[in-house]
């Protein structure tokens, strides 16, 4: 029985923009450089289907390496609208988890469906099978092995951009590494970098209090993704009461934030 691909990944349409990406000088020119190799790369393989109808255009394949939370997702969102198409997300725990006699089938389903419609592919979770290569043996190490070998090998011949996230860059062996066309490391955000994603994510429609202070929020050791929540969980709670989020609505929300992140950092 098929699962459907609905089931093994989602669509995204891309809303942000280069904008919203806070991220070092070198980080973000890496990343805009992917954008246009993968114009490029379009353009090539539209030459190359005219002269051969049956040739497949050049593979671009990218991986996103990063600690917990620093806006890997967002990064390829940002990517693929740059290049005016969809994102579909791939999460490797669900694929590998529930379907293991099948993960080969459901990946060939997934660049079928990428190749038909030019969506930008994207591995989430990478670190699924990073794990049972360094962690496991024995018949768990030779499937992890198996199915990376195979997701590499349909990576390679993908006419298009996709894309690999890690939080475990720092294991990944050389032979690995060199068949990426890029490598771009996402670091965790220092302190003028978070004070730039709090007065990034908080709206201007929304009233802050006088004693919020960016200065001290930005002192918080928490990557984007978690100042998202943490604005997402206020903003609403300002929505619903109607009164000017405080720095102790912003104080909480991260608190509970910062223990949740502990435990995505620790997995």
């Amino acid at each position: 029985m098929k699962v459907p691909l609905a089931e093994i990944g989602a669509r995204v349409t891309p809303r942000a923009t280069w904008d919203d990406l806070i991220l070092p000088i070198e980080t973000l020119a890496a990343l805009r450089e992917v954008a246009e190799t993968a114009t490029t790369h379009e353009a090539m393989a539209s030459q190359l289907r005219v002269a051969l109808p049956s040739a497949r255009g050049p593979s671009l394949m990218v991986l996103l390496a990063g600690p917990c939370g620093t806006c890997k997702t967002l990064a390829a969102e940002v990517l693929a609208g740059a290049l005016s198409l969809d994102l579909f997300r791939v999460d490797l725990t669900s694929v590998v988890s529930k379907w293991i006699g099948e993960t080969e089938k459901n990946l060939a389903r997934v660049f079928d469906a990428a190749a038909s419609s030019g969506a930008v592919l994207f591995f989430d979770e990478l670190d699924t099978l990073l794990r049972e290569r360094i962690e496991a043996s024995g018949s768990r190490e030779r499937f992890a092995n198996v199915v990376l070998a195979y997701l590499l090998q349909k990576m390679e011949g993908h006419s298009g951009l996709s894309i690999l996230a890690t939080k475990l860059g720092a294991n990944l062996d050389q032979a690995f590494l060199r068949r990426m066309g890029f490598v771009i490391d996402l670091p965790f955000p220092d302190e003028a970098a978070r004070r730039a994603l709090w007065e990034r994510h908080l709206p201007k429609q929304v009233t802050l209090a006088a004693d919020v202070n960016f200065d001290t929020l930005s002192l918080l050791g928490l990557p984007g993704s978690a100042i998202r929540n943490v604005v997402l969980k206020c903003v609403s709670l300002a929505m619903v009461t109607g009164e000017p989020i405080t720095m102790t609505h912003l104080q909480t929300a991260a608190r509970r934030e910062v223990a949740g992140f502990d435990r995505c950092a620790d997995l």
